[in-house]
């Protein structure tokens, strides 16, 4: 990949990642997206992303960010500032503990750490009910900026007025 710019990487169940500078995409230009799905070990997302850098090396920016049949705990996102800069996060079929309301406190989570987003994307469909939405967050119901939001397969009854509604499309 010499002379290339990654563009796109994607990490799956099983993969091995390790790139550096001279992968072609030199370690302060953002990525582009970063798309990590299927992943069974319970590796907390910061450590698994903290992971994607060389070691001593400021981390790694991408500007969207895709999270496919993952487990996710809602506590591992507190404090993780690399996902300010996303612009895009696309949100798919998280696996967690059975606990009522827990897929809505992880979305809350996520919207804390990630604060400019302009597209927003929540997708499920296992059909399991713990894995999705039966109310809008409060998080996200006075989140503004957005210009594309996506709820696909939940489980929500109205979409309340709030300012996650101002500027979608």
């Amino acid at each position: 990949m010499a002379g290339r710019t990654l563009s796109r990487l994607r990490v799956w169940q099983g993969a091995t990642v390790d790139f550096g500078a001279g992968d072609g995409a030199p370690l302060h230009l953002p990525l582009p997206t970063l798309a990590v799905g299927c992943m069974s070990l319970f590796t907390p997302l910061p450590r698994l992303l903290g992971a994607l850098h060389p070691a001593g090396a400021p981390p790694r920016t991408f500007q969207r960010l895709e999270l496919s049949g993952m487990i996710l705990d809602p506590a591992d996102m507190a404090g993780y500032t690399q996902l300010a800069q996303l612009s895009e996060l696309s949100v798919a079929n998280i696996w967690h503990e059975d606990v009522e309301g827990l897929f809505e406190q992880l979305v809350s989570a996520l919207l804390q750490q990630a604060s400019r987003l302009r597209s927003l994307a929540l997708r499920s469909s296992t059909g399991d009910l713990e894995e999705m939405l039966w109310q809008v967050p409060a998080r996200l119901a006075s989140y503004c900026g957005l210009t594309s939001l996506s709820l696909t397969g939940q489980h929500l009854e109205e979409l309340p007025a709030g300012e996650y509604l101002t500027g979608v499309w």
